[in-house]
């Protein structure tokens, strides 16, 4: 499975760990990125793109799912793979990140708007709220 990691800012220097799968690679996308086993290096100030292959991934319901870990400076967020879906990506505003398809193409910012668009916002204590119901639910995660 090839998903992408999306940013509004280059994180800088990183690395992807994946627990009931197996990492099968990373690859930068545009600007002067690099990526090698499990490390990445995004030389900021630019928005950066990774993509990750992951094989040997168990995205069924119940337990031992895949679990990928990404980390770079201070900051860290886990995610289960089988909640990265095309359409309905995972969004972490407090990080300035999202978790992709890897098809899907677009940018940080044009994924935060769509969704925006769909009516889901940041409460003041950080967790998601829904304006209005949306047709499509995107996974927004918070920084605690």
């Amino acid at each position: 499975m090839n998903i992408a990691l999306v940013w509004k800012d280059s994180p800088g220097s990183g690395t992807i760990e994946v627990l009931n799968g197996r990492l099968k690679g990373l690859r930068a996308l545009g600007g002067a990125g690099k990526a090698a086993g499990a490390a990445f290096t995004i030389p900021p100030p630019s928005p950066a793109r990774l993509q990750v292959a992951i094989d040997q991934e168990q995205t069924a319901p119940g337990a031992h799912a895949t679990l990928v870990s990404v980390r770079w400076g201070a900051t860290a967020f886990s995610f289960f793979l089988r909640d990265v879906q095309t359409g309905r990506p995972i969004w972490i505003p407090d990080y300035g990140v999202a978790v992709a398809a890897a098809r899907d193409k677009r940018d940080y910012d044009q994924i935060a708007a769509a969704i925006r668009a769909e009516g889901w916002s940041a409460s003041p204590s950080g967790s998601r709220t829904n304006r209005r119901k949306p047709s499509r639910r995107p996974l927004r995660a918070t920084a605690t």
